[in-house]
């Protein structure tokens, strides 16, 4: 629980809206826009991470 950043903190929420998004988008038929906002979020934090990890000038 110590190594808690934003980051994880925002992916943790960010993924517990879009599985009950998906949900109520069952029941409901509705939802889709906001499902696929989350998405786009989810794939922009994926995008950022990977590029931070696999930077050339990165020493690591």
């Amino acid at each position: 629980m110590k190594n808690l950043s934003t980051d994880k903190i925002a992916v943790i929420g960010l993924a517990i809206a879009l599985n009950l998004s998906i949900i109520v988008g069952i029941y409901t038929g509705n939802g889709s826009e906001l499902q696929m906002s989350i998405a786009s979020f989810f794939v922009g934090y994926i995008g950022r991470i990977f590029q931070e990890k696999h930077r050339k000038d990165d020493p690591k």
